[in-house]
């Protein structure tokens, strides 16, 4: 068997996983017949797994987490909310079930934080804003490798959705706190309370002295359902009540709740609810439970907390129940082929429509990026923002970047 070379980026782990030294990439070449295990080609930043899990293995604690901080600046936090894409991939599933991997990752990584403080910053300056998972790996990545990173954060502190959308008891602060500052201490420079196209732009940014913008503002807006009513009294998004809860602010939550949608905001969004007073808690979703998008294992805890999820259900009106709630009429829904995303399409069920009752709804169905940046000029601005270069990920706006959600739509911390 022949690997496709073309394939190959040199990165080394073959070189390390290999037990008995055979393979050297000298001059990056690539053995031929290599691929490297399944578990780290699943990893989306290609953690070598095998390495670190079998320094644990022999107690070697501290090299493990050195193999795992080397591709991710955040092994506590991905050791704690990462969809662990590389378990599926585990061989050993196909035998019983596959290594704990993540739990494994969190083990050694909440015993070390190997900080690298560096007091020489880069000749050049790159300014990053937004100071979420992408653009705080990103600052990270340049600041090692040289450059002089400048966060602008518009939030009081950095962290982005991991700190203003993912509850505490996925994600205890003082875990992103810590390894937050660690990615700081290699001087890497923070502005917060500055907001991009209010306080800044980027022909301010070029004046100042950056070489090159990166934009990693995520995707923090609300996906409208698009049906009549949403604008109801009582009606709520999932991404606003998850970020003022972890502002501090309590949301006006009450009685019986339905969460519309089947994402991991729906799930936080009915937990959360629950912690903010709601008496019940149901979520409302257009698939089956096998489709639901969310994290399985964060499924199965919103159960154990007594939510209930009603599946094959969709809304499509919303109507004020004579001022003592809302009246959320319904279609029910068949499951027929699969569409672009692989999962079975739902299709309306002919004369099903049902009504239910709530106090509170909070729609959770999507989320999109903040764009407004790009000022008046959007509808044009927006074309040439959108059209990254996939090698480089230069935006159509000559020295400005693209990473994370803002680049590539919603999707997780990894």
């Amino acid at each position: 068997m022949q690997v496709d070379l073309e394939r190959c980026i040199a990165c080394g782990v073959c070189e390390e996983t290999c037990p008995t030294g055979a393979i050297a990439l000298q001059d990056k070449k690539v053995p031929i017949g290599f691929r490297p295990p399944l578990c780290i080609e699943a990893c989306p930043v290609r953690t070598n797994v095998p390495m670190y899990i079998n320094r644990i293995k022999e107690g070697a604690y501290e090299e493990a987490y050195r193999y795992i901080s080397k591709r991710n600046p955040f092994p506590s936090i991905c050791g704690r909310v990462c969809h662990h894409p590389c378990e599926s991939a585990c061989r050993r599933g196909r035998l019983d079930e596959p290594l704990a991997i993540r739990e494994l990752k969190r083990f050694v990584a909440d015993r070390f934080v190997l900080t690298d403080k560096s007091s020489q910053r880069g000749k050049e300056a790159i300014a990053i804003v937004g100071a979420g998972p992408a653009g705080l790996s990103a600052a990270w990545s340049l600041a090692k490798k040289g450059y002089g990173p400048t966060l602008f954060e518009k939030e009081p502190r950095a962290g982005g959705w991991m700190r203003y959308g993912i509850p505490d008891y996925r994600l205890p602060k003082d875990i992103l706190d810590r390894e937050i500052t660690a990615i700081l201490s290699l001087g890497i420079k923070t502005n917060y309370g500055v907001d991009l196209g209010k306080d800044l732009g980027f022909d301010s940014l070029k004046a100042s002295g950056f070489k090159a913008v990166l934009i990693a503002v995520g995707s923090q807006r609300s996906k409208p359902l698009g049906i009549p009513g949403e604008t109801l009294e009582g009606i709520l998004q999932g991404l606003d009540l998850l970020r003022a809860f972890h502002r501090g602010e309590r949301p006006t939550v009450r009685g019986e709740t339905l969460v519309v949608g089947g994402g991991n905001v729906a799930i936080d969004s009915s937990r959360t609810a629950l912690r903010l007073g709601a008496s019940k808690v149901t979520i409302l979703y257009r698939r089956g439970i096998e489709q639901m998008p969310s994290d399985r294992e964060e499924i199965r805890e919103a159960q154990k907390e007594g939510i209930k999820i009603k599946c094959l259900s969709k809304p499509i009106e919303f109507k004020s129940s004579d001022g003592k709630g809302l009246e959320v009429v319904c279609q029910e829904m068949v499951l027929g082929e699969p569409d672009e995303t692989g999962r079975s399409k739902p299709i309306p069920k002919e004369d099903s429509t049902f009504s239910v009752y709530a106090d509170t709804v909070i729609c959770a169905v999507g989320q999109r990026s903040d764009l407004s940046f790009l000022g008046g000029r959007a509808d044009q601005e927006e074309d040439r923002f959108t059209q990254l270069n996939p090698a480089t990920l230069e935006t159509g706006i000559p020295g400005v970047f693209a990473a994370g959600d803002v680049a590539t739509g919603p999707a997780t911390v990894i």
